[in-house]
């Protein structure tokens, strides 16, 4: 009992540190904020728990938030290592909230309510939508307001670190984790050791149907198609060729594939956890990247999975540590020829292994404009690669008449808003419109085969002749149907792609397994089946449902880090250059709304392990201050 009358004491104190009004506002909030946790977790969409009242969970919810509220953000006499929240902070942390606030209450609708078959699904009452919106807004706002602004608070005014020599550690490791040569060996090997485990259980690696089309096409069985990165299917067959030396066993091209592309994987991570290592940032951060890079299980099956996805990523991260490192001293990095090697090659993977290399086209002139003092060295190691990808496309595509990957691939979004007007509208449809997108798509199955969050159903109906053919027809078609049915086209835009910016759902995210092909391409583990199936199960299930490390597996979530991240490196006012790696993740976050899957962890997989990165660059940021 002494315990609960301390608690109800402490409950009084705080509540008459000030005036009423404070007092009133901070149980505003947390009323708001816990009506909307009550509903927004409800399954039945607030028909149960909270509704009913009934909980005494919501109640003790309440008071915490209360005093949360009251204490930390209404607090004017701020003690330990919380400096006072200048205007500027709360600016970021408004505007920030705007934008988590609206993803959180437009995501939980979008989840929840028409981003499943239009055919089974029947929407709620408008009103009672607005409603849940809103609710869901104000309460996740003042949550968000409140824990940003704390953040703001609780970071030091200077970083942890200061970027450069100037704050560097007293006492450093001498062999792990630090800028030298052994310790990139070692953390490499540490990090290879950890994947080649997975290489072991899963060996040769795994293997989608498409990476079985792509072994195909290296082996002459079907002809060569841009459907596939023509480079990325080239080192696939090369890998396949140096163990036909040995072997014929298509197994052993696999597992060389798997072999190489760990190796590559493993250092990359190990030359991010260096750089940062330079940083002179606190060694828990640093073990914090290194343990996520070495032992998160996605990154290890992803090390040893036949797509071209990885190598595109890993290039992306190779970029955007790249711009950071050019951004801290760009006099010391451009005069590193190995540095710059590093970075023309990574634009030429990056721009060869996925259909956006365009982007880094119109992203060049900022890289150039922020390094003005180098701009010929710049414009060199940025220029002569996009210049090589011109010339290889002229060679793949022209030369080699290989067949481009068809038109579908790049417009699934627009094919989704089409089927999903005709799916909702079609009996509106004039005979003119119904004929026109019959002539590209079945209109009359499109109400079964339309999927929200996945494109490929109706994407595999597009007859890609017919639009080659006479294309203005069909962007018109587009542009009358966005005008006659706006309603249709954004809830097929939010269903299409609002797991990358919603944190609350997750999809496919590892694949361990080789799919069934008449190659005799198989998995021939070197242990008892139960071992691969474990690890599996770990990877794909326990983890992405246990509380706090499923946000590993949230791609909306590692892409609001991203956004926080950039906050605070403009906080910190550290000049442009340090921006534009986050401009670059942005591009191709943009790129990944119009993908054909609603929330593909592959395909956002670059901005997952840049984030960590990211993270840790916007903590060192910062002039070197006395910190508490």
């Amino acid at each position: 009992m002494s315990v609960f009358y301390k608690a109800c004491h402490k409950v009084r104190e705080l509540c008459g540190r000030s005036n009423t009004s404070q007092n009133v506002t901070a149980a505003v909030c947390a009323l708001i904020s816990t009506v909307c946790a009550g509903v927004y977790l409800s399954p039945t969409g607030g028909k149960s728990g909270i509704a009913g009242g009934k909980y005494l969970i919501w109640l003790v919810f309440f008071i915490l938030l209360f005093l949360f509220f009251r204490q930390i953000f209404f607090s004017r006499s701020p003690s330990g290592c919380l400096h006072r929240a200048s205007r500027r902070e709360y600016k970021y942390a408004a505007v920030l909230s705007l934008i988590f606030s609206f993803c959180m209450s437009l995501g939980k609708i979008a989840h929840g309510d028409f981003a499943y078959s239009v055919a089974e699904t029947e929407l709620p009452p408008a009103a009672l939508l607005v409603f849940q919106a809103l609710l869901y807004f104000a309460g996740f706002f003042a949550l968000f307001f409140t824990l940003i602004s704390l953040l703001y608070r609780v970071l030091p005014e200077g970083g942890l670190s200061s970027v450069g020599g100037a704050g560097a550690r007293e006492k450093t490791p001498r062999l792990f984790l630090t800028e030298g040569n052994k310790s990139f060996a070692l953390t490499f090997g540490i990090i290879f050791l950890s994947y080649f485990v997975y290489y072991v259980i899963y060996f040769p690696g795994a293997a989608s149907a498409d990476s079985i089309n792509q072994i195909s096409q290296t082996i002459g069985a079907i002809p060569l198609s841009g459907g596939h990165p023509i480079l990325h299917t080239a080192v696939i067959g090369a890998c396949i060729r140096l163990a036909g030396l040995f072997s014929d066993d298509l197994i052993f091209g696999v597992a060389v594939y798997s072999f190489l592309q760990m190796t590559a994987l493993a250092a990359v991570y190990a030359y991010v956890v260096r750089f940062l290592a330079e940083l002179r940032l606190p060694r828990w951060l640093l073990l914090t990247v290194f343990f996520y890079y070495a032992f998160f299980p996605v990154n290890a099956i992803y090390s040893i999975t036949m797509w071209k996805d990885i190598p595109f990523n890993a290039a992306l991260l190779m970029i955007v540590v790249s711009l950071f490192d050019m951004a801290r001293d760009s006099g010391r990095y451009f005069k590193s020829w190995r540095k710059l090697l590093l970075l023309a090659l990574s634009i030429f993977v990056f721009c060869t292994m996925r259909n956006v290399g365009f982007l880094l086209a119109v992203f060049v002139p900022l890289i150039l404009i922020a390094n003005k003092r180098h701009w010929r060295k710049a414009a060199a190691v940025c220029v002569l690669p996009l210049l090589l990808v011109a010339i290889y496309n002229y060679a793949v595509f022209d030369v080699m008449e290989v067949p481009e990957s068809p038109i579908s691939e790049t417009i699934s979004l627009p094919i989704q808003q089409i089927a999903r007007a005709a799916a909702e509208h079609g009996e509106e449809f004039s005979a003119e419109e119904f004929r026109t997108v019959n002539e590209i798509l079945p209109a009359y199955r499109l109400s079964e085969l339309y999927n929200p969050r996945l494109a490929d159903p109706v994407k595999y109906q597009f007859d890609n002749a017919a639009f080659s053919e006479n294309p203005q027809r069909y962007i018109g078609l587009w542009f009358k149907l966005s005008i006659k049915y706006p309603d249709s086209y954004i809830k097929a835009f939010i269903s299409n792609g609002y797991g990358y910016w919603y944190p609350d759902v997750t999809h496919l995210n590892t694949y361990h397994v080789i799919e069934q092909n008449d190659l005799g391409i198989r998995q021939m583990t070197f242990l008892p089946d139960k071992v691969g199936r474990a690890v599996g199960h770990i990877a794909e299930y326990l983890l992405p449902e246990t509380p706090a490390v499923s946000m590993l597996y949230s791609i909306g979530f590692m892409a609001w880090l991203c956004v926080l991240s950039a906050s605070v490196v403009m906080l910190r006012r550290r000049g442009r250059r340090y921006l534009l790696p986050f401009v670059l993740l942005l591009c191709v976050w943009m790129s990944l709304l119009a993908a054909p899957v609603f929330a593909e962890f592959r395909y956002a997989y670059g901005i997952v392990i840049c984030t960590p990165l990211c993270v840790s660059v916007a903590l060192s940021a910062g002039e070197k201050k006395t910190a508490c």
